[in-house]
């Protein structure tokens, strides 16, 4: 269905990417189809695990980390500068945003979570190795943190660690703390706050906007598809915001015990696939409802 869905989109906007608007839309889509890709090639890992040598599954694990952990994020950017233009829109109404602009950032961001995700599979290699498919299944898949290598050498480097692992406690937790700080504040919860203060802004110039007054038919035909226009985005930004604030939460209260510095243990079965539900499936029905509101509200 995600599949189907997004790629209804790409090829409903291609012809008409020189536009702002649908060149987000556009990108959007072949972001959330790659997502799906990568997903369903966790899918495979998990099935394969039966009949494949384990660094198989361990290199699996990296591709599925690198491609799921990248588009979630640009995903989420992406959101965020949809909801963003089209409240400039609004509110300046003959303002109007260069796409290369927004291409140049969607690059910029792109490139640092990738080159962050590259990063740990490198440092993974190293210090833990692809022998062990199952370990890496755990730490690439259903639990991944991107950036954890940037975190764990910082961590290495800042305390050191007693011969008897009493103070390991306290480096897994300043990791737990600082992870939440830098990668998950940053990448879901901060454009989660924007997209919300962006939503608010563009209610209230919906609601303030005075209906034109002019007899002319093509004006009020503008003005009608304009309006249209900023409640489909709404709609996205309300659907965005849901499953986002939904994988935060469960993702809080998973790990809450662990923001301790008393104990540290591993995670449960269910944890794990709570954190995987959080952490992926979630931003997967995002991107299957996304272009399931373009498709049912006729702009695509």
């Amino acid at each position: 269905l995600c599949f189907v869905l997004n790629g209804s989109i790409i090829s409903f906007y291609r012809a008409s990417i020189d536009k702002v608007i649908p060149f987000l839309y556009f990108i959007n889509a072949v972001n959330d189809a790659t997502l799906g890709i990568g997903i369903a090639l966790q899918s495979t890992i998990f099935i394969a695990r039966v009949f494949t040598k384990e660094h198989i599954i361990g290199y699996l694990a990296a591709v599925s980390y690198v491609i799921v952990g990248v588009a979630i994020r640009v995903s989420t950017f992406v959101n965020l500068m949809l909801c963003i233009v089209r409240a400039i829109n609004i509110v300046l109404p003959f303002y109007r945003v260069k796409r290369s602009h927004l291409l140049c950032s969607i690059a910029i961001y792109t490139g640092i979570w990738m080159g962050l995700a590259i990063g740990d599979i490198v440092w993974f290699e190293k210090v833990v190795g692809f022998e062990n498919g199952v370990y890496a299944v755990k730490t690439l898949v259903l639990k991944p943190e991107m950036g954890f290598a940037a975190l764990k050498t910082l961590a290495t480097q800042s305390f050191e660690i007693s011969k008897d692992g009493s103070r390991m406690v306290f480096v897994d937790n300043v990791l737990n703390i600082e992870h939440l700080a830098i990668s998950v504040f940053p990448a879901v919860i901060v454009p989660v706050i924007l997209l919300v203060i962006s939503t608010i802004i563009q209610v209230k110039a919906l609601r303030s906007r005075k209906p034109a007054l002019s007899d002319n038919e093509m004006s009020r035909a503008l003005e009608s598809t304009n309006h249209r226009s900023s409640v489909t985005i709404l709609i996205l930004s309300l659907v965005f915001v849901l499953c986002n604030t939904t994988s935060i939460i469960i993702w809080v209260a998973v790990y809450w015990e662990y923001f301790t510095l008393t104990s540290i243990k591993n995670l449960t079965s269910l944890q794990l696939g709570l954190i995987y539900f959080s952490g992926t499936t979630l931003f997967l029905v995002s991107g299957t409802l996304t272009p399931l509101v373009l498709v049912s509200r006729g702009d695509a």
